[in-house]
């Protein structure tokens, strides 16, 4: 329904800001642990990905804790309509309370990516959205399960995505975990920061976007003659369909740092040259 998609409208900037801090720590992990492999620096490559793993981990813990009060008070931000916000507040709070589906397993991909391991992290993903789709019908329509439904379709694919990434994460060619790797290492994590900032930025640019178009929307929407509906669902629909087309772009980039960061360790000046003559 129009409300339906009034509510995943609003919800998208969250949904978005949730990712920027995923995507911040995964691709600056990911970036310097491929650098520290080109130098032949194992010992510092596992401890960037051990520290990166907890930030993801302290990270997700304060969103799935947000996700208990925070729904609710973020819906009304662009709307007093009672059934918009209930419909918003459930659908999110379901995206929050259970977003380590995504936000680690961002981290897990980008990471196995940095070890060269690029078709686990495709496959994982490509699963988990196969899931999502199959599941959105039949939870929405077939159970009649509404915004309930649709969020748990979400929220299922991405957690298959993550356990698929987790099992392939901590196998013994690529990192382990022991006692001392619950320790953070900030310090040598600073500069995974620092890269990881530009993807930060990127994606809160899109959330700012978004939040000015959906309160713009809300508060003039309903002076045009189409009301205050029809503007927000179209922007909604507008925002996922920009989404799906950006990301064609951003999965080049991100796909070609850590074998960037990799040539830069290693003081490969051909290939890395021949890697950023493609774009």
């Amino acid at each position: 329904s129009g409300l339906a998609l009034d509510a995943v409208s609003f919800a998208f900037p969250m949904q978005q800001i949730m990712l920027a801090f995923a995507l911040g720590i995964g691709v600056g992990t990911s970036t310097i642990v491929a650098r520290r492999l080109g130098e032949k620096n194992k010992a510092d490559a596992d401890k960037l990905a051990q520290t990166g793993f907890k930030l993801a981990i302290i990270t997700t813990a304060v969103f799935m804790i947000m996700g208990s009060f925070l729904p609710r008070l973020f819906m009304m931000i662009f709307t007093k309509d009672t059934n918009i916000v209930n419909m918003g507040m459930q659908y999110l709070t379901i995206c929050m309370v259970c977003c380590f589906g995504q936000m680690i397993e961002i981290l897990f991909s980008k990471v196995l990516q940095a070890t060269g391991n690029m078709i686990i992290p495709m496959l994982s993903q490509l699963l988990g959205a196969i899931i999502n789709i199959i599941l959105d019908p039949l939870f929405i329509f077939g159970f009649k399960w509404g915004m309930t439904g649709a969020a748990l379709a979400t929220v299922i694919g991405q957690t298959v995505s993550f356990i698929i990434s987790l099992i392939y994460f901590f196998r013994p060619k690529t990192f382990k975990l022991t006692i001392k790797s619950f320790i953070p290492d900030l310090k040598i994590f600073s500069s995974a920061l620092k890269l990881g900032t530009s993807s930060f930025i990127t994606q809160m640019t899109i959330v700012i976007i978004s939040l000015v178009c959906n309160i713009m929307l809300a508060r003039y929407g309903a002076q045009s003659r189409y009301g205050v509906d029809i503007p927000i669902a179209i922007i909604g629909i507008e925002s996922k369909v920009f989404t799906v087309v950006i990301n064609l772009v951003v999965g080049i980039v991100l796909g070609c740092q850590p074998i960037i960061g990799y040539n830069i360790g290693a003081k490969n000046t051909i290939g890395l040259k021949s890697c950023i003559s493609l774009f």
